[in-house]
């Protein structure tokens, strides 16, 4: 839903826009499919040690079975041992996909001025897309670590969650884009604005709402069992 509106909102906006917003699309996805690579990653690792935290603990469970009650101190010390292992790995988890988007936004960002060219000689097209680029290069860190959030909550098996995320992120992200190719916003003043401003609600705005719906959710408990 939110990419349809995207386009739609480009579309809106004009020809030059829409081609424009085609090469800044292209790129961001190459981007994405980098970070994903990291957050496919993170789904293995979540689930491997949200399995070993189970296992301790059933171990645990069973020990205490045979064992005087003595044993719920160790069995205590098992879980926080293993919740801890999660929290750790969690962190550098978050800390790779932020470092790669800083990375991979660096470099898209040094190339915002020529890689354009590499899909189009129009010099409109050039024009709208070099700052557009600029706006999604600055949202890569954000990007990485909502892509990550996402891999660490698919590999929970948090998939109801996400799905109820996932519409609550287009609450305010559809009706602004909507504004936005209607030409409501006062920002709105040709091509090159416009569309800068689409990628700023995009990259930035609907980015975020999912970066808060899933950050919110990690830090809890509920997705580790």
């Amino acid at each position: 839903m939110a990419i349809l509106a995207t386009v739609w909102a480009a579309t809106a906006l004009g020809d030059v826009s829409l081609a424009a917003h085609q090469v800044v699309n292209a790129l961001w996805t190459f981007a994405a499919f980098a970070l994903d690579a990291l957050a496919v990653a993170a789904q293995a690792l979540i689930g491997t040690a949200l399995g070993q935290a189970q296992r301790s603990d059933a171990d645990s469970a069973t020990s205490d079975i045979e064992v005087d009650t003595a044993a719920d101190t160790d069995t205590q010390s098992a879980t926080a041992t293993a919740g801890w292992s999660i929290d750790e790995l969690l962190r550098r988890l978050l800390a790779w996909g932020a470092g790669t988007g800083v990375l991979i936004g660096v470099l898209m960002a040094a190339g915002a001025a020529w890689l354009p060219h590499a899909f189009t000689s129009d010099p409109g097209v050039i024009t709208a897309a070099t700052p557009t680029l600029l706006v999604a290069a600055s949202a890569l860190p954000l990007a990485g670590v909502v892509y990550l959030l996402d891999g660490v909550l698919m590999g929970a098996g948090d998939g109801r969650y996400l799905a109820w995320a996932g519409l609550l992120t287009l609450v305010p992200y559809v009706p602004l884009a909507l504004l936005i190719g209607g030409g409501a916003l006062p920002g709105v003043v040709g091509t090159v604005s416009g569309l800068v401003l689409l990628w700023i609600a995009f990259a930035w705005v609907f980015m975020a709402a999912r970066g808060a719906t899933t950050y919110l959710r990690a830090r809890g408990t509920g997705w580790r069992h």
